[in-house]
């Protein structure tokens, strides 16, 4: 029978009891099961009360980085902060750092506990946050957050409501692009009506708030022929208003034999980035396609033809 995997608390107790069953191996290992049997139910004590150098015992319930993901939830109560369920250990450790002492209860504990459960759709940007205080009344709070960048609304609820003052009456909803308010606030005073219409393009583009100086969009590709076999230098003209660190080009053709090595994408300005594409061997000539991918890999814009032709 092989011997048993022991915890660290389990091999110490049948070090100290060894004398109490020699030969252990000939009994199927009998003292050491019954030694890691008595350990299993103080483990995560033995976390604290026995940690690793350089804490003291008790140093890592105390300590953010090196309390464990179980008692994380006790040392936000010590500071004066309630963790929802469900919560991570990298949103309970934000909010715990950003939201403790005397930061509980103001604007920017709130904003940053709230961005904790929030995905941001451009990054390095932070996600979008409508935070209106006195909406109505000296006791209102009115939060706003885009489905987009809201993956679990119940639990941003949640941790709003762990995190606002007593007393304060939270108004909370996810909404697809913005909302009236926010369009009032950034065409007023002087704008009008009639500037919505010149800077959305369709009802929808106003629903999700993108505005024509804000749609992400490829124009053109020079040149537009890629040459199989050879590595080849683009450019990329239209609209590119966010961070492309991580962002890569490719062509892709209905019959290509070996898919394109995508290129770093080079961001020159907002109208103009570069990247170069190494074309493999595809076969006959044909029309395909380039496309800036994300960090991610999906599509950053839409795509262009591009002719690929014979090397």
């Amino acid at each position: 029978m092989p011997e048993p995997v022991m915890s660290t608390w389990g091999e110490r107790l049948r070090e100290r009891t060894q004398p109490l069953q020699p030969n252990d191996e000939l009994y199927g290992w009998t003292h050491a099961i019954l030694c890691e049997a008595l350990a299993q139910p103080y483990l995560q004590v033995i976390e604290l009360i026995d940690p690793p150098e350089p804490y003291p015992p008790w140093g890592p319930l105390f300590d953010l980085d090196a309390c464990p993901d179980w008692a994380l939830p006790w040392l936000a109560q010590v500071v004066g902060i309630r963790l929802p369920a469900g919560t991570t250990r990298e949103q309970a450790v934000r909010i715990i750092r950003e939201a403790a002492g005397h930061n509980v209860g103001t604007v920017n504990a709130i904003r940053v506990s709230l961005q904790a459960t929030l995905v941001s759709s451009h990054p390095p940007a932070p996600p979008t946050v409508y935070f209106r205080e006195r909406d109505g009344s000296a006791y209102r709070l009115e939060v706003v957050t885009l489905d987009p960048e809201t993956p679990d609304p119940a639990l941003t609820r949640a941790v709003l409501e762990a995190v606002i003052p007593g007393g304060l009456v939270l108004d909370y909803r996810s909404i697809e692009g913005w909302d009236y308010q926010a369009m009032t606030d950034l065409y007023a005073p002087a704008g009008t009506y009639a500037d919505l219409s010149s800077d959305y393009a369709t009802y929808r583009d106003l629903r999700e708030n993108m505005s024509t100086a804000s749609q992400v969009r490829l124009d053109t590709v020079t040149p537009n022929t890629a040459v199989r076999l050879s590595v080849t230098a683009l450019t990329f003209t239209g609209n590119f208003p966010g961070d492309m660190t991580g962002f890569t080009a490719t062509v892709t053709a209905p019959d290509e034999l070996v898919a394109a090595v995508p290129g770093p994408v080079i961001k020159v300005s907002d109208a103009e980035c570069s990247a170069t594409v190494t074309m493999p061997h595809v076969g006959i000539e044909q029309a395909g396609t380039v496309h800036i991918l994300d960090a991610g890999g999906a599509d950053y814009t839409n795509t262009l033809p591009l002719t690929v032709t014979l090397a």
